[in-house]
């Protein structure tokens, strides 16, 4: 979903933004990342990066345990080898690690993601600088759902199209 993206989006914008480029303290990048990615309340702001997702593949869905089915050497008795086991472990059940509570989708699904900048944006180079490199960021260390930083939910940009034509990732 778009606003799952934008979400990884806004918190690696939001790193890059204080330890990179150093903007500011915190209440100044707040402001600026609710000018550049929208906000809510006193200061609501539509966002000035449009995302788009298209040509979602198929998503082969099975469960957990189907999908860990790797033999564990050091213990036979389990279906699932340990090191799966780290990486979704909040896919099996807390008590009993037999008992599946969640499905994963196997890799390869595909899709691609559009982005577009406000008229306003396009002619801040910096900030569109800021974007893309944000983009690049979340291509190359980020990812979707739960356990992302273990690899889960990783993303991998094929293909991407130069600024200003709309990028595909």
């Amino acid at each position: 979903r778009v606003s799952a993206i934008r979400g990884q989006l806004r918190i690696w914008w939001r790193l890059l933004a204080k330890h990179k480029w150093k903007l500011g303290s915190d209440v100044e990048i707040r402001r600026a990342e609710f000018a550049l990615w929208g906000g809510m309340g006193k200061e609501a702001h539509a966002s000035e990066v449009f995302l788009k997702v298209a040509n979602v593949s198929k998503a082969t869905v099975v469960p957990y345990k189907d999908y860990a089915t790797k033999p564990n050497p050091k213990n036979p008795d389990k279906p699932f080898s340990t090191e799966l086991a780290y990486v979704f472990f909040p896919a099996a059940h807390e008590a009993n690690p037999n008992v599946v509570t969640h499905d994963v989708i196997k890799e390869g699904l595909t899709w691609d993601l559009h982005f577009r900048f406000a008229n306003s944006l396009q002619q801040d180079a910096e900030r569109v600088a800021q974007v893309v490199e944000t983009l690049r960021w979340w291509g190359q260390f980020g990812g979707l759902g739960f356990r992302s930083r273990r690899g889960a939910g990783a993303v991998y940009a094929s293909a991407c199209k130069s600024y200003p034509e709309i990028a595909t990732v």
